[in-house]
């Protein structure tokens, strides 16, 4: 068998595989990871990082943030795609 249709019978499996897995693997969560060095003490970004209410004075894309900030609850957080 020539080498072509070995190559042409792997690109169209792979095809195949990749839309299998787009179409069965759920599109509905997004998750970002971002890393910084942060110069400040642990207790300065924690009242940072929740003071929920001030999160659009500093970050143009959080409308709101919402939390019970009860270790290992959710934070629930409404983004603009294009701020204003």
């Amino acid at each position: 068998m020539p080498k072509i249709f070995i190559f042409i019978g792997i690109g169209i499996f792979a095809s195949i595989v990749s839309l299998i897995l787009f179409f069965y693997t759920p599109h509905h969560s997004v998750t970002i990871n971002t890393e910084i060095k942060i110069v400040a003490t642990p207790n300065q970004v924690w009242d940072v990082i929740t003071d929920l209410q001030s999160y659009p004075q500093w970050n143009p894309y959080h409308i709101a943030a919402t939390s019970s900030l009860i270790k290992g609850d959710e934070v629930f957080l409404s983004l603009d795609p294009v701020p204003q």
